[in-house]
């Protein structure tokens, strides 16, 4: 089965033998598989870096760099978390798509506020830390 994640992408197969949903949880209990935060933490600190050199100098490379780190990360949340919340699926897939589509539109302005002629350093701050925080706020 592909799941296509709310970007519209379909999701990327699962690795063989890796652990999923439920079983993730018991075997991350039990020491056998990674955690989610570990899962997360190398996509989290790679935009983190990306983030900083965005906001060091923002020009369209760096924006892009910057676009593709936040939507992989987005897409490894999507695949993962999806499978760790059957129970409540539907109030979690609601928030999961709004989560995705306000980081979307986050990522639309930022890039009117790179590329304008005008760069107005402190939206693009604002608008990098808008970003952060709903990545946070998917894994933790």
């Amino acid at each position: 089965m592909t799941f296509i994640n709310p970007l519209g992408k379909p999701a990327a197969p699962a690795t063989p033998g890796a652990v999923r949903g439920k079983d993730r949880r018991r075997a991350a209990d039990k020491g056998e598989a990674p955690s989610l935060a570990a899962l997360f933490e190398p996509l989290a600190q790679e935009v983190e870096q990306l983030t900083d050199e965005l906001l060091k100098e923002p020009n369209g490379e760096n924006l892009e760099r910057y676009k593709r780190s936040v939507r992989k990360f987005l897409d490894l949340a999507t695949r993962e978390l999806m499978q760790l919340n059957t129970e409540s699926a539907f109030g979690f897939k609601q928030r999961l798509f709004s989560t995705i589509t306000r980081v979307d539109l986050h990522l639309g302005e930022l890039a009117d506020s790179v590329l304008g002629r005008q760069q107005d350093m402190g939206r693009i701050q604002n608008l990098v830390e808008q970003v952060k925080g709903l990545l946070v706020d998917l894994y933790r």
